[in-house]
């Protein structure tokens, strides 16, 4: 098994257990959302995710796509990446999350930054007097790594 689907295989497992914990049937739907998220490679908008589940002969509405991308964004177990207009699966729901958008093709990466960047970024949150719900950094960038 490559990592990359053995990362999807962690992401899949990791997104049943905490929609579970959280009172969340597990119905085939949620199940077929949750493997196309994690398999891919670039953000995806919820169209494509449900062009890709009925392609493989999954059975879903696209209002249900937009639904079940509802509860795993609440879940944290995704993310709506504004500048790619699409989602990506969220690998570790419990932290926090960069996510980098190569221009070109819109393949999505992960980037380690500097320990106490969030910490920093929360601090400057709560002394602007807001309650912080979750923190994404994306940035789009137009060099991939050679």
């Amino acid at each position: 098994m490559s990592s990359r689907a053995g990362s999807a295989l962690d992401y899949e497992r990791t997104a049943i257990k905490a929609l579970r914990e959280r009172g969340f049937r597990i119905t085939n739907p949620r199940v077929e959302v949750i493997r196309v998220l994690a398999a891919a490679d670039r953000p995806l908008t919820a169209s494509q995710i449900h062009e890709e589940i009925v392609a493989t002969g999954g059975r879903i509405d696209a209002v249900s796509v937009y639904r079940i991308l509802s509860t795993l964004q609440e879940a944290r177990l995704a993310s709506r990446l504004s500048s790619a207009e699409g989602y990506v699966a969220r690998f570790n729901p419990d932290g926090f999350e960069v996510t980098l958008v190569v221009d070109a093709d819109g393949t999505k990466d992960g980037m380690e930054l500097p320990d106490g960047i969030f910490e920093l970024m929360k601090d400057e949150v709560r002394r602007a007097g807001y309650n912080l719900e979750d923190l994404v950094i994306e940035a789009r960038v137009n060099n991939p790594r050679s």
